[in-house]
């Protein structure tokens, strides 16, 4: 445990620069699926809008001029009119309130929907970056067994080599070896699976990755 806490202090210290986690939250709203869905909440506020200004009141202005070919001497030759009327929807059997209501019902649920698709977003990056940290501190723990392995073999071998231990322990050692070899390149493999999930979760390229607690006010809420 002492050396899981060592090794995590290590790594975390090591980053001078890098992205946060704070900051692979912002990089969600380019997400793909999020904007397709920001896409049908302006859509639906669009169409509320356009409800409600079926409903307003309407003014509409005409004017006309001509000139008379044949126009006797009490009557001008030329006609100037202009005219303006008002409108205005009082009832209509209730398909205003219906159609509105609809309206509103659809906007607001596909902001809701949006919310919902940023925070679960949100929350898979906190996951992946966690999990990214959790096979970094694996990789350092394990080169760090590696040598302890590599410095026994060496040993053993000296060992073997005179008679003062058996090829069992030697083997067995070798074994372990190799052991700890498969689950390094397991860990790095889960890194790199990590950081490509996070590109894919925020659509754009992460870089370097630097350790930051997320602070309360970073929290998604679900």
């Amino acid at each position: 445990m002492r050396l899981r806490v060592a090794v995590l202090v290590g790594i975390f210290s090591s980053f001078a620069i890098g992205e946060t986690l704070g900051e692979l939250l912002q990089k969600v709203q380019n997400n793909d699926s999020l904007a397709a869905q920001r896409f049908y909440e302006e859509r639906a506020l669009t169409q509320k809008k356009s409800v409600q200004s079926a409903y307003y009141p309407k003014l509409e202005a005409t004017a006309t001029a001509y000139k008379k070919a044949n126009a006797v001497a009490f009557e001008p030759r030329e006609v100037k009119s202009a005219e303006l009327t008002a409108s205005l929807t009082l009832f209509d059997g209730f398909k205003r309130e219906e159609r509105l209501g609809a309206a509103d019902k659809e906007a607001n649920a596909q902001k809701y929907k949006s919310e919902f698709v940023r925070q679960t977003l949100s929350m898979e990056v906190i996951e992946t970056y966690y999990a990214y940290f959790d096979a970094l501190a694996r990789l350092e723990a394990l080169d760090f067994k590696l040598q302890e392995v590599e410095s026994h073999i060496k040993k053993l071998t000296v060992l073997v080599t005179n008679d003062l231990a058996t090829k069992d322990s030697l083997e067995a050692m070798n074994a372990a070896q190799k052991e700890s070899l498969y689950e390094k390149e397991s860990a790095k493999l889960y890194k790199e699976e990590a950081k490509l999930r996070l590109e894919l979760l925020t659509g754009a390229q992460t870089g370097e990755l630097v350790w930051s607690p997320l602070s309360r006010s970073e929290e998604p809420r679900l």
